[in-house]
Parts: structure tokens; sequence; C-alpha cells
């Protein structure tokens, strides 16, 4: 939520008042980013947000303005369905022939900046104050970084979607159920979930921690804007319309997340349970029971419930990654890892030129997977971004720009890879009835049916989706 601040410098002693006077006046150049004679920036001293003179409270304007559209927006979605479908479709065409192009730039321009970041001068500057260590070890950190920006992706598209690319390759790359076809289908899906969406996480998140624990500025999304805007940007115009927008995309952006969650959790249920398709009540009761979980949760704080749950979640995570590489078709996963790592790397620069210059098959293929998970993504940064830099203080960036690139890039990588994989393999055998047109949910626990302990596993997917749906709505809600 946006905020405002009141100086509270009439309430000092003049003694105390003249002393933090004159400490912000010595800061007040590196808080707005005016650095003398080219001095490095990590010369200059850090200041964190909490010796800022500021109260922090609601901005009703803020506040107002964004409830309003928010609550408007879901009752003509309750009221008219047809028509928000309507304009949605002629507004994301529209989009697609005419700025595709920029979600393209914008998904490359993270990595590349945060790669310079990290291998530049700035590489050693601390998000925080010069004797700040971190507040959680490195595998709670990234384990929360995880649970945070990937949420349930990783089991709803991991196994279905390099099966959807191998039955149905992405335009001008190879023929259906080929090798060729096999290696370009986890190119494609690494290319989704890689470098490119952890690079613009990194570049969003690192800004706000640098902005808030460095520089000292209040934890907004407009905090980061202030070289452009000028000092206060969120007491501007400007500013507050980009923390409406960052309110926005947080709320819309984890709705999806979440309603995804829902629909594997409630096809876990339904297998579990031996029963038919579970009407909408039943759907909402097991909302309201992960509901109430990540409101307990989150009340408890990012040192506890969120990383508590965040290493429980990438434990499971990894634990069921291995049980399909070890009973799956261990040998071939083994070569296919290298080998789609291998394309991922060689096509990726192809890959991220792919435009309406291609075509209109190209085009549509772009609309149903690659612009879908762009949107997606950039809807995520304020509130991934945000966490991230929450949990990341104290760390230089250079190691929070590898770390957030790298970790969850091998882990993505790895799982989609053995999922993705033994659900080819799986139907190349003709062990699993995967035609290309079932449902998400559905090839998940198709896949693991092939596995030993298969009355056992549904049960540990549904308790790891469950978790992912908390931690995905404890990181939104502390956003």
């Amino acid at each position: 939520m946006s905020t405002t601040f009141n100086d509270r410098a009439d309430q000092e002693e003049p003694e105390e008042r003249s002393s933090t006077d004159n400490l912000l006046k010595k800061r007040s150049s590196a808080v707005l980013g005016l650095y003398p004679h080219d001095l490095h920036p990590g010369l200059v001293p850090g200041i964190s947000v909490e010796e800022q003179r500021n109260t922090f409270g609601i901005d009703k304007i803020v506040f107002s303005v964004t409830a309003i559209f928010i609550v408007a927006f879901i009752a003509w979605g309750i009221s008219s369905p047809e028509s928000v479908a309507s304009v949605s479709s002629t507004a994301y065409a529209w989009a697609m022939n005419n700025v595709a192009w920029l979600l393209n730039l914008v998904m490359g321009l993270g990595l590349f900046v945060m790669l310079y970041l990290a291998f530049s001068r700035f590489g050693n500057i601390p998000l925080g104050k010069d004797d700040e260590k971190p507040e959680f070890s490195r595998f709670s950190w990234i384990a929360m970084m995880f649970g945070a920006g990937i949420g349930v992706g990783i089991f709803f598209f991991g196994p279905s979607e390099p099966l959807a690319y191998f039955l149905s390759p992405p335009p001008h790359t190879a023929e259906p159920a080929t090798p060729e076809a096999l290696h370009q289908a986890l190119a494609q899906s690494h290319f989704h979930w890689g470098l490119a969406i952890w690079g613009l996480y990194a570049l969003v998140g690192g800004a706000l921690a640098y902005s808030t624990f460095r520089r000292g500025r209040p934890s907004l999304m407009s905090s980061t804007f202030r070289s452009l805007i000028g000092s206060d940007p969120h007491q501007k115009i400007v500013g507050r319309i980009i923390d409406m927008m960052a309110i926005i995309a947080t709320l819309f952006g984890t709705a999806a997340t979440l309603g995804l969650s829902a629909l594997q959790i409630t096809r876990g249920v339904q297998i579990i349970s031996g029963a038919g398709e579970l009407a909408n009540n039943v759907v909402i009761i097991i909302i309201g029971v992960l509901g109430a979980a990540f409101i307990i949760s989150a009340v408890s704080g990012v040192a506890r419930g969120i990383r508590y749950l965040s290493n429980i979640n990438i434990s499971l995570t990894l634990g069921l990654v291995a049980f399909v590489f070890i009973f799956g078709p261990s040998l071939f996963l083994l070569n296919l890892i290298p080998s789609g790592m291998a394309t991922y790397i060689d096509e990726y620069i192809p890959m991220m030129g792919k435009s309406l210059s291609w075509g209109q098959e190209t085009l549509d293929f772009q609309g149903g997977w690659t612009a879908f998970y762009w949107a997606w993504w950039i809807a995520w940064t304020p509130f991934v971004g945000m966490f991230i830099a929450r949990i990341s203080r104290g760390r230089s960036i250079r190691e929070f720009a590898l770390a957030t690139i790298a970790a969850p890039t091998v882990i993505l990588i790895l799982a989609f890879t053995i999922f993705g994989g033994a659900a080819i393999n799986f139907h190349n055998e003709g062990l699993a009835l995967f035609d290309g047109t079932a449902d998400n949910e559905q090839v998940l626990f198709a896949l693991f049916d092939q596995l030993p302990l298969n009355s056992i596993t549904p049960i540990i997917l549904v308790i790891v989706l469950s978790i992912f749906f908390v931690t995905s709505a404890d990181s939104a809600s502390l956003v």
C-alpha cells in the first residue's frame, strides 16, 4: 500500500535535530544520486529508510482511486463477463500487432542490465548500510525467492508445456514429434521460465533494495524513479500513478497464479477422493481453507512463517524432481539435460527476436504462449521485486544479481527438463494417454501415475501445491 510521510522534526530536541540535520545534509546528495567528482557510489555512506524522519500511513488518494478501479473492474466482470472478454480480446489483439516487440525488448533489458552491474565497478555495493549483514541464510533466501517468483507454475506447466511444444512445435523450428522438436520444446520452455524473467525480477528488486536500504527512500515503486521525477515522487501525480499501477499489477498478477493453484489442487483432491468433478462450492471451500492458512502464515512474518514454508516447499519440490529422475527414464533424462540447455543457449537470441515480421503463424504462437508469459511476468515484477528486495537486504549487488538470475533458472531448467522429458518419453512409449489436448493439471497427475508409489504421490503433490498457494499469497500480502 502506498504511504504518506509527516515530518517529526518539531518534536525533537534542538541538539538532536541539529545533529540529525547535519547527517541528512551530508547524505542528501547521495540520496538524490548526485555523486561529486565521479565518486564511486560504493564509497557513499549508506542510509536506511529507518534513519529518515518519516511516519508511515495510508495515502488516501492512492488507496481510494486504486480500490475504486479494482472493485469496478470486478463488478464489471461479474455483471458482464462477455463484455470483459470482448474488450480484453480486442485490446490483446491490438497489443500483439503493435507492441509485441516492446515486450521482447523489456524482457531482454533486465538480464543485460543486471549482468552489467554484477561484473562492473558497482558489483560490490551492498544493498544496505556498510556494516549490515544478510538476515537470512543463502538456502532460505533462495527458497523464499523461488517460492515467491514461480508459485505453482513449475507443476502446472512443467510436464505439459514441453509436451505441447513437442507435439506442436513453434513455427519455423522443427517437425512434430522428432528429436529436433524434443530439444526445441525444452529450449522454448526454458526461454519462458529462465534467464529473461529472473533478469527482470532482479532489475526491479535490485532497484527497490538499493533505493530503500542504501539510499533511505520509502519502499515504493515510485521511489526508484526519483532521479527522473524529483524528490518525494510518491507525493506527485506521476509517482502516485506508478504506485497505483504496482498495486493493481500485484493484485491481478497474484490472482492469476492463485487461480491456477486452485485448479491444480482441485484436480488432486478429485484424484485422491475418487470423486467426479467437484462443484464450485467445494472449490470455494478449498480456497477458503488455504486462505486461512496463508493469513496465519503472513501475520507470523517473513522470518518465521514464510521462511519455514519456503524451506519446506523447495525441499519437497526438489525431492519430487529427483523422484521423477530416479524412477523415470533416468538415462534419457541424463542425456537430455545438457542437450536441452545447449539448445536453449543456442536459440536464445532467435527466440527473443520472434515477432510480427515472422508472419501471422508466429504471431499467433507468441500470443498464445510467449506474450502471455511476458505479460504475466511483467505484472509480477512489482510484487516479486519488492519481496526479493525485502529478503535481500545486506547482500552485495553482485551476489544479488547472480544468485537471483542463476539459482532459480537452474532449478527450473532441471524441473522442466525432467518433468517435461519424462512426459514426452512416456508419450512416445504409449504408457500415458497424452494427446496434447489434456488439461495442464491432468498431465501432472497422469505423469506421476506412471511412477512407483502412485497412491501416495498425489497427496504429496497436493501438499506442495497448497504450500505454493500459501507462500505466493504470503509474499503478495507482505508487499
